[in-house]
C-alpha cells in the first residue's frame, strides 16, 4: 500500500490510500447492480464507478516510441494501481470472476481519452479476454469499447469536450482538482521505477478526479448508466428527440423527409462548414485599430429564423437560364449542380467563397486563394470551368461574389420551404432561454458582490454566499451555452455511418468505400428506426444560411467607401477597420425584425436579447495591432497584452514566446508552444530492455515535444505578394 497527496478545490490537502491490485480485497466493493428490463441488452450495469488513466514514458530509437510504466483505477471508492499490463488484465480478470461479469452484466471503466489508452492496452484485452466490440467514429477515435466478457470501457473527453483540469473546475459538486505540472514528461521511468510521492500522487488524482466527475455528472443531470450519452451532443438530441415525441404527427412529418441515394449524395457534395478565411490585401501585414465583431449564435439564429426544405427533394430537371433558376429559389428550397464557365471573384470581396476542395469538375486551372477558387484559367485557347453542387442559398453567395461568362444548371432538385417544426424550435429557444435568464442572474450576482466589495463587506456570511451563487450560475450558463452550441452539431450529423472495427491483433481496419447497396442499407435503416428524427438536409442548409449570415456581416464590414475594411473572418466573426458602423446597425436592424417574426428572441428582466446579431466584441478598445497569416492564423495585441491564435499552437505559452506582433511572421517557431507530436506504433506483443527493466509492451504512442513554424505555401506567397500593393 501506499498513500497519495491530494488537492481539494478549497485549498486544502488529504491523504488517500492507494492499493497495489495484488493486495487490494475485492470484498471491499459492493455488489450492487442497476436494472433496465424491457431494454437491449446489457440488461445490468454494476453501480460502481470506475475509472482507469495510464502514464507512460517514450523513448527515442529510429522512430519515438512509448511504453506503460503505471496505470491507476479508482474503483467503487477505492484507488488501484499495478505497473503491468499483466496486472491490468489480471486485475480485470478478478473483476470479472468475483462479480460474474458477462455481455449482459458489465462493469463501466470511463478513461478521459480512450483514444489514448486503446492504443497501448488493445493487444494485451485481446490476449486476455479475445472478442473485443468498438465503436469508433474515425480510426483510432473509440467512443466505447467493451471486453464481451463484461467490461464496457467508455470515453469522458467525447462527453464531456474539455480536458480533465476544466472538467474539475466547472462541474457541480467536485471535491479534488487535478494536479497538474508535477510530472515531467521528459524523464524516462519504468515499471521498476520508484516514483516520489508528489509523482504517484499525480498519477492517483487522474482517477480520482475523473471518479468524483462521472458522479457529478450524473447526478447533475438526473443520470444513470443507461440513460446518459456516450458524446455531449447526446444531451441535446436526447431533449429534441423527447419533444417530436409529444408533437402529434412528427413521424409523419420526418418520413415525408426521407431521403433517397441520389439526395444523399448531394447533400454530402452541398455539405460544407463555415468560412474561414483571410483578406489577401490585408494578410502578412500589421494593421492598427481593429475592431471584432461577433454574430450571436448564428447556427441557432439560422435554425429558428430560416426556412428549411419541409419535403422530400424531386427531380425538377433542367434549368435552361439564371433568371428561372431564381424564380424557383423564390418558391423552393433547391439542391443542384452547377459548372461555372470562366468564373473570376468580384473586386473588393475579401473572402472567395468557393472551396476548392468541394469542386465536383474542373477544366483548366485554379488561381488559389488559400484553398478558395479566385479565379479559374484555361490551359491553353478555350473556357475554363468549375462544378459545384449547390443550393439555392449557396447559389446567392456565389452570384455576389463571382461573375462569370456562363452557366451550365442540371439535376436540379426541389422542395417545399418552411420553419422547422415547432417541437425541435420550442426546444432549441427553451434553451436560449435558459442561457438568457442565467446571463441575467449572474449579471444580478455579480452586482451584490460588487455591492458588498465597496461596503468592505467580503468576509461576511452574506458575500460567501452570494459568491457560491455566483459559482453555481456560471456552472450552469457554461453548460447551457456547451448544450446550445452542441444543437448544430446534432443536426449536421450524418445519418450514414461508417463502421470502423479492431481485427484479431487489434489493429484499426480503416472500411471501403461504401458500395450504393450499402449507402442504400443505411439509408433504410436509419428512416425505418423510430429513434431517428432528424432529418439530414436540415444540417446541410443551416450551414449554408449561417454561411449567407456571415456574408451579410463581411459586406457590412468591408465598406471601402465608408472607410470600413474586413481583414479576417471566421464563421460568425469578422476582424475589420470600421470607422462607419452605420452598415452594421443597418444589418442588425434586418436580422432583429426577422427574430420577431419569428419568435427568435427572448425577453428576460426586461431585456430583449436576439439571436443573430452582431455584437462589438471590442466595446471598449479596438486592438491595437492585429496581423493574419492565414485561416486560423492570427495574433494582436490590446491593453492586456498580446493574444495568439494558431491551429497547433499551445494557446496559453504562444504569447509569450512570440513577444510581440511584429515577431509574427513567415519562418517564427514556436518551441515552448509548439505542442506535441504522436506517433503511433502498430506492434505485437513483445518484451524491451530499458534501463536494465523488462518490459511487455505493444502497440503505443510515443510522444515528443514538437516546435510548430509559421510559414505561408508557394502559391499563397505568391497571391499576397501580387495583392501586396492593392490596397
Amino acid at each position: 500500500m501506499r498513500v497519495a497527496q491530494l488537492e481539494r478545490l478549497d485549498g486544502t490537502k488529504d491523504l488517500r490510500r492507494c492499493y497495489h491490485c495484488d493486495e487490494f480485497s475485492l470484498y471491499n466493493l459492493s455488489d450492487d447492480v442497476i436494472t433496465r428490463k424491457g431494454k437491449k441488452t446489457p440488461h445490468k450495469y454494476m453501480k460502481l464507478i470506475a475509472t482507469f488513466d495510464i502514464e507512460s514514458t517514450t523513448i527515442k530509437c529510429d522512430r519515438p516510441y512509448g511504453f506503460m510504466y503505471i496505470w491507476t483505477m479508482e474503483i467503487g471508492g477505492y484507488s488501484i494501481y499495478g505497473n503491468t499490463w499483466r496486472d491490468f488484465t489480471g486485475f480485470l480478470e478478478r473483476l470479472i470472476e468475483f462479480f460474474s461479469l458477462s455481455d449482459d452484466k458489465r462493469l463501466i471503466i470511463w478513461i478521459q481519452n480512450l483514444s489514448f489508452e486503446t492504443q497501448f492496452m488493445t493487444p494485451f484485452l485481446i490476449r486476455a479476454f479475445e472478442e473485443l466490440e468498438v465503436f469508433a467514429t474515425d480510426v483510432r477515435k473509440p467512443i466505447k469499447l467493451t471486453v464481451k466478457a463484461g467490461i464496457e470501457f467508455r470515453c469522458t473527453y467525447r462527453l464531456s469536450n474539455m480536458n480533465l483540469d476544466k472538467m474539475c473546475k466547472f462541474e457541480k459538486g467536485m471535491k479534488h482538482k487535478k494536479l497538474v505540472g508535477d510530472l515531467d514528461y521528459s524523464k524516462v521511468r519504468t515499471p521498476e521505477t520508484k516514483l516520489k510521492l508528489r509523482e504517484f500522487s499525480y498519477c492517483i488524482s487522474d482517477t480520482v478526479t475523473l471518479a468524483e466527475w462521472v458522479a457529478a455528472t450524473l447526478k447533475n443531470n438526473n443520470d444513470t448508466f443507461f440513460t446518459t450519452p456516450v458524446t455531449s451532443t447526446g444531451y441535446v438530441r436526447r431533449d429534441c428527440r423527447n419533444g417530436t415525441k409529444k408533437e402529434r404527427g412528427y413521424r409523419n412529418y420526418f418520413n415525408k423527409n426521407l431521403l433517397t441515394i441520389d439526395v444523399y449524395k448531394m447533400l454530402k457534395e452541398a455539405g460544407r462548414g463555415g468560412n474561414t478565411h483571410a483578406n489577401r490585401l490585408l494578410a502578412n501585414k500589421i494593421i492598427d485599430n481593429v475592431d471584432s465583431w461577433d454574430l450571436v449564435s448564428s447556427y441557432i439564429y439560422s435554425l429558428l429564423a430560416r426556412k428549411y426544405p419541409i419535403t422530400k427533394f424531386t427531380p425538377y430537371g433542367r434549368v435552361d437560364n439564371i433568371e428561372e433558376l431564381e424564380r424557383l429559389a423564390k418558391k423552393y428550397a433547391l439542391l443542384f449542380r452547377v459548372v461555372l464557365i470562366n468564373p473570376r471573384v468580384k473586386a473588393g470581396v475579401p473572402f472567395p467563397y468557393l472551396p476548392i476542395a468541394k469542386k465536383t469538375s474542373l477544366s483548366g486551372n485554379i488561381v488559389n486563394d488559400n484553398g478558395r477558387v479566385l479565379r479559374v484559367e484555361p490551359v491553353a485557347d478555350g473556357l475554363a470551368s468549375i462544378g459545384f453542387t449547390v443550393t439555392d442559398i449557396d447559389w446567392e453567395i456565389i452570384s455576389r461574389e463571382y461573375d462569370f461568362d456562363a452557366v451550365l444548371i442540371y439535376d436540379v432538385m426541389i422542395a417545399k420551404r418552411g420553419y422547422l417544426p415547432s417541437c425541435i424550435r420550442q426546444t432549441i429557444k427553451d434553451y436560449f432561454i435558459k442561457k438568457c435568464e442565467l446571463k441575467e442572474q449572474i449579471k444580478e450576482a455579480e452586482r451584490w458582490l460588487e455591492d458588498l466589495e465597496r461596503q468592505h463587506k467580503q468576509h461576511t456570511k452574506a458575500y460567501k454566499i452570494h459568491l457560491e451563487e455566483l459559482k453555481d450560475l456560471q456552472y450552469k450558463y457554461g453548460k447551457m451555452k456547451n448544450r446550445l452550441n452542441g444543437i448544430f452539431g446534432m443536426m449536421y450529423t450524418d445519418v450514414v455511418r461508417e463502421t470502423y472495427e479492431l481485427d484479431e491483433n487489434g489493429d484499426w481496419l480503416k472500411p471501403p468505400k461504401m458500395s450504393d447497396e450499402q449507402i442504400e442499407k443505411a439509408l433504410s435503416d436509419y428512416n425505418n428506426s423510430f429513434n431517428s428524427f432528424l432529418v439530414y438536409a436540415h444540417g446541410v442548409f443551416c450551414t449554408a444560411w449561417s454561411r449567407l449570415s456571415f456574408e451579410d456581416l463581411t459586406e457590412a464590414c468591408n465598406n471601402r467607401k465608408k472607410g470600413n475594411v474586413s481583414i479576417y473572418g471566421d464563421t460568425d466573426s469578422n476582424k475589420a477597420i470600421i470607422n462607419d458602423e452605420s452598415d452594421l446597425l443597418a444589418f442588425n436592424a434586418r436580422v432583429e425584425k426577422q427574430c420577431d417574426k419569428t419568435d427568435a428572441y427572448c425577453i428576460v428582466n426586461n431585456h430583449k436579447y436576439y439571436l443573430g446579431v452582431a455584437e462589438k466584441e471590442t466595446k471598449r478598445e479596438k486592438y491595437q495591432k492585429f496581423k493574419t497569416l492565414g485561416a486560423k492564423k492570427y495574433c494582436y495585441f490590446d491593453s492586456e497584452g498580446l493574444h495568439v491564435t494558431v491551429s497547433g499552437v499551445v494557446k496559453d505559452l504562444a504569447p509569450k514566446e512570440l513577444k510581440s506582433v511584429e515577431n509574427f511572421c513567415k519562418g517564427f517557431v514556436f518551441h515552448k508552444a509548439g505542442g506535441k507530436t504522436l506517433y503511433y506504433n502498430d506492434e505485437p506483443i513483445h518484451t524491451i530492455e530499458v534501463d536494465g527493466c523488462t518490459i511487455e509492451t505493444a502497440s503505443n504512442i510515443g510522444m515528443v515535444d514538437s516546435t510548430y513554424t509559421l510559414g505561408l505555401t508557394t502559391d499563397y506567397e505568391r497571391i499576397l505578394a501580387y495583392y501586396a500593393q492593392s490596397f
